[in-house]
């Protein structure tokens, strides 16, 4: 099966899911999932050192912040 048939088929069969405690279960795997793959790619940009120095990454983040304070 490819990978687009079966998430197809997983959204398919999760619109069949009643119970609330079973959707809950669900969401938190893929939580967890999606909290590995973030972590796995920020580990590979550290060891290829690419990354932003402190002073610019605090830079970076004032910088978005003003911008979306101002809106």
């Amino acid at each position: 099966m490819e990978r687009s048939e079966q998430k197809l088929s997983l959204i398919e069969r999760l619109m069949r899911v009643r119970r609330q405690e079973t959707l809950t279960q669900v969401e938190e795997i893929l939580i967890r999932a999606e909290m590995e793959l973030r972590a796995e790619e920020s580990m590979a940009a550290i060891e290829k050192k690419d990354v932003l120095p402190p002073d610019e990454f605090t830079e970076s983040n004032q910088s978005w912040l003003r911008k979306k304070g101002s809106k």
